[in-house]
Order: structure tokens, then sequence, then C-alpha cells
């Protein structure tokens, strides 16, 4: 009765009140003590606040130490092959252990995360990085440089599919994808940090010492290792599934009250009913998308769509990279990629609040077809050799793709893979999907660098995985 006054006189406190209740427009579910309980309901009531907050915000520090470490990693490449006197092939090597070691580690860490839980993969992600990491720091040759980077990748992607099961299994329904997108910011923050890192040393980002660089990033991951291993919480959707009810009765209350909410009869039902009575399996209501038999196409789907969405990332850095060497354009500095950061940082809130009102599988189609259309924009200003004006909206519109496509495409992806797998599979299924982004970008990395920058070669290859971008689209739909 009081809050549609407080709505048109205090805005203030109404804000207020939306940060505690995390619903907003709508009052928050009160069942009767005899109400039959489900786990969604317990999630719905404890809304979004200081729980997520810090649940999240902890688990954030996975993407954000993996950004952290893939940038410096990638920054250093030229400057460690110069030091043990190698070229090209051999630097590219370095980029291609890194896709790699990440992918696998993406795959096994799922599968891990679905069995263990998601606050052991976050704990042992962060702090085998940092070990692995310092180690590549100080490593005495080449080859023992790329195993240590591999592993150091491997540790980064066993992480990362409990940190998306885990921040949609605590967020309710409206705000899941905005919780994933903070995942994908902090990710490009890290990114950001390492260029930071390498500027101290060289503003240009060109002469750089690679081993105070990785020792660099290496570091904060084990700081963030040690405050989540003291602070996180385990996923109360990963203990229900598990049958774990009182643990997961205690964290749903301790969720209530730290938003600000009193005691919970959704979660006293919880702990009076009989395991099969709550629904447990899924984060959403019902049986999920892809259970039991078709759990395989839903995996092969997923492998694909990441897959298109690596080539595309990888495509669109090549081409770039390139038409800025024909237009005699500086280099990249660190005040650009700060710049670039503020943008994908733009892209992706944008990206949240318009794919959060369509359902995912339709954005995810559409964000294929969208990546062919960016990467057949590139091949088109690459063939136009007299440039001209053809040349440069092409260019520009696939620049515009290579930015918005994957933002939105990662989104869709990574929040339909949690939400159309039951909750024993959505961490194995978001690894899937990381696993298939990375395979695709490291498959890309190499097949670039052997056709060279040679103009025609790269547009057709651009073609050619535009083509693969329909393919992928007519599968996923």
């Amino acid at each position: 009765n009081f809050k549609a006054p407080l709505l048109c006189h205090f805005p203030i406190l109404y804000i207020h009140n939306l940060l505690l209740q995390g619903m907003p427009g709508r009052t928050r579910p009160q069942p009767r003590p005899t109400a039959l309980a489900t786990f969604h309901d317990a999630v719905e009531e404890a809304g979004l606040g200081p729980a997520q907050l810090r649940l999240f915000g902890l688990a954030a520090s996975v993407p954000l130490s993996a950004g952290l470490y893939m940038a410096a990693t990638s920054l250093v490449a030229t400057s460690a092959a110069k030091d043990f006197g190698l070229g090209a092939a051999q630097r590219t090597t370095l980029l291609v252990s890194t896709h790699a070691g990440f992918s696998i580690g993406a795959l096994l860490g799922g599968c891990a995360a679905d069995y263990a839980g998601r606050r052991l993969l976050v704990n042992t992600s962060l702090l085998a990085l940092t070990a692995s990491g310092i180690a590549a720091s100080q490593a005495p040759s080449w080859n023992v440089l790329l195993a240590l980077t591999a592993v150091a990748s491997f540790s980064s992607g066993l992480g990362w599919p409990a940190t998306i099961a885990l921040g949609s299994e605590v967020s309710p329904a409206c705000w899941r994808l905005f919780v994933r997108a903070v995942g994908d910011v902090c990710f490009d923050l890290g990114i950001a940090a390492a260029a930071l890192l390498g500027s101290i040393q060289d503003p240009m980002l060109q002469e750089l010492q690679w081993r105070p660089l990785l020792f660099g990033a290496s570091v904060l991951p084990g700081v963030l290792g040690l405050l989540a291993l003291t602070l996180l919480e385990e996923s109360p959707a990963f203990l229900a599934a598990q049958g774990v009810k009182d643990r997961t009765s205690l964290i749903l209350d301790w969720m209530q009250l730290l938003n600000g909410g009193g005691r919970s009869f959704v979660v006293e039902n919880l702990r009076l009913q009989r395991n099969g009575e709550a629904n447990h399996e899924t984060l959403q209501p019902g049986i999920p998308m892809f259970n039991s038999g078709w759990r395989f196409v839903g995996y092969v789907a997923l492998l694909t769509a990441g897959c298109c969405f690596g080539l595309l990332c990888e495509t669109g850095t090549f081409v770039h990279q390139q038409i800025r060497r024909m237009m005699i354009l500086p280099g990249v500095t660190a005040g650009r990629v700060a710049s670039g950061t503020a943008l994908d940082v733009a892209v992706i809130a944008l990206s949240a609040m318009l794919a959060g009102h369509i359902p995912r599988p339709k954005v995810l189609l559409f964000a294929l077809i969208g990546g062919a259309v960016s990467i057949w924009c590139f091949g088109l200003a690459g063939t136009t050799h007299g440039g001209g004006e053809v040349a440069e909206w092409a260019f520009k519109l696939g620049l515009l793709g290579f930015h918005w496509v994957p933002a939105v495409g990662y989104l869709a992806l990574y929040q339909l893979a949690v939400e159309a797998f039951p909750t024993q599979a959505a961490a194995t299924a978001a690894g899937v999907a990381v696993a298939g982004s990375q395979f695709g970008a490291m498959v890309t990395s190499d097949v670039l660098v052997s056709v060279g920058a040679d103009i025609g070669n790269w547009s057709f290859f651009c073609y050619a995985l535009a083509l693969s971008f329909s393919t992928a689209a007519f599968v996923s739909s």
C-alpha cells in the first residue's frame, strides 16, 4: 500500500528499495507455509542484492584473470620470440597453445564443476593460474615457455564454466543476462589491465620485457584466489541437485537476509519437502530443453555456434590489423586498447538490454547471421583493391559486426547453455560452448598465418567463413 506514494514522491527511497528487493515492478512472492515451494521461488524471493554481489563478484575473478593473462601473453609473444631468436611462425605457436590450453581446460572444468561443485573449480583455477604463470615468467627456453603458457591457459579455462553456471544459479530470472554480462565486462577489464601493465614499460607496447609482464599478470589471480577461498560460497542450485538440503537452505537463508529480507516461508517449505517434490533439476521450471537423448544434439549445437564466434573474433582482429597496415595507421597503444575496452563494455551492456527481451535461441540465430554478413563485408573490403567509398563502408560495417556480434552472441550462447540443460549438466554445456569458441580462434590463428597477409587470400578466407556462419545458423536453428 505504501509503494505507490513512495514511487511518486520519494524516488530515492524507491531506488533503495529496488536494490534491496531485487524485483523491479513487482512485489516479492510470499507463499503460505503450506504451499509447495520450488528452488526458483527461493531465488526469486531473495532478489538481487549484496548476496549476488559477493558470490558472483568473487567468481568473476576468473574472467578478469583470464583476460589479464591471455592479453599479457599476446602482448609479449613478439618480444619473447625475439628473445629466443625465433620468427613469426614460432610466435604464432604461443597464441595457438594459449587457445588450445584454454579449450581443454574449459571442457574438463565444466565436467568437473558438475561433479565437484562450482566453488572448488573457481578456487583451483585462480591459484593454479598464479602458480603456472609465475613459472612461465621464469622459463629458460621457448619450449618450456610454450608448455607453461598452455598450463596457465588450461588453468584459466578450468574455472570459466563454473563461473557461468554460478552467476545464473544465484540470480533471479530477469537479472541473469545482466549478471552474465558482468563476466564479459570483467574479461575486457582484464585486457585493459594488461595494456596498463605493458604501458608502464612502453606506452607504444612495442619494446616489452616479457618476464616482468607475465609475472605481474600472474600475481592478481593469486590474490583473488585467496579471497575466493575464504569468502566464496557454493552454488545452492548445485547443492540442491546433489540432495544436500540443509546446506542449500542455509545458503538461501543467508542470501535472503543479506539482501534485506526476513525469514522466508519458501526456504522453510524446502526444508520440509522431500527431495523429489521441489524442482532442483534445472534453472527453468519444467523439463530442460536438452534432456536425456537430446543432450548430445545440444552439445553439438553449442560447439558449432561457439566455434563460429571464435572464427569471427580472430578473423576480425587479423583483418583489422592488415587494413591498418595498408592505411599506414599507428599501431596498438595502451590508450587505443582502453578506448576499445570502453566501446566493448558499452556494446555488452546494450546487448544485455536488447537480448533480455528475446528468447535465447532467436538471439543466437540472429547473431550467427549477423556474423556471416560482417565477415562478408571484410572480404568485400579486401577485394576492392582500388579502395573508395565502397571499401570504406564495407570495412566499417564489418568492424561494427566485429564488436557487436560476438558480444550479443556469447551472452545468448552461454546463457542458453546453463538454462537449457539440467543443473548437473549445465557447467558441462557451458564448457562445450567455451571450448568451441577457443577452438575456432585457435584454428583461425593457424590458417591466417599460413595464408599470410596477402589481400586476396584473406578475402577469400573471409568468404569461406561467411559460408560457415550460414551453415552454423542453419544447424543451430
